[in-house]
């Protein structure tokens, strides 16, 4: 059976990638190079690996994933990611319903991110 261990994704600006997933979403920073990064991206084992682009074709619609992560608290993730500093966009309003709550936004690289907060009472 196969097991899906990294997603991979392209950015403009590997620094600017780096400090979004890592300060503005908690993923640790397993190794970064000049061209690279690896990140833990939580339970499981997979990891999101970020490569710096080198031509803007791989930075355009239909080259990336559409990426979902778990946050603890909606509230405070989303407006830190929203920050300049951070610079997300958001796509659509925040989806309130008995289950979830639930954000997409854009990544300064453009990649579509849903943020999700599972209620305390679902089991």
């Amino acid at each position: 059976m196969a097991s899906l261990r990294y997603v991979r994704i392209f950015s403009r600006s590997l620094p600017s990638a780096v400090r979004f997933y890592e300060k503005g979403l908690g993923l640790q920073v397993l190794h970064q190079d000049e061209r690279s990064a690896q990140l833990d991206a939580g339970d499981g084992g997979v990891h999101l690996l970020i490569e710096q682009a080198q031509s803007e074709a791989v930075c355009s619609t239909g080259y990336s994933p559409h990426l979902t992560f778990e946050v603890k608290d909606l509230d405070t993730t989303l407006p830190a990611l929203l920050d300049p500093e951070h610079a997300a966009v958001m796509d659509g309003a925040v989806v309130h319903d008995p289950y979830m709550k639930m954000a997409s936004i854009r990544s300064p690289d453009g990649q579509m991110i849903a943020l999700v907060e599972v209620c305390a009472d679902v089991e």
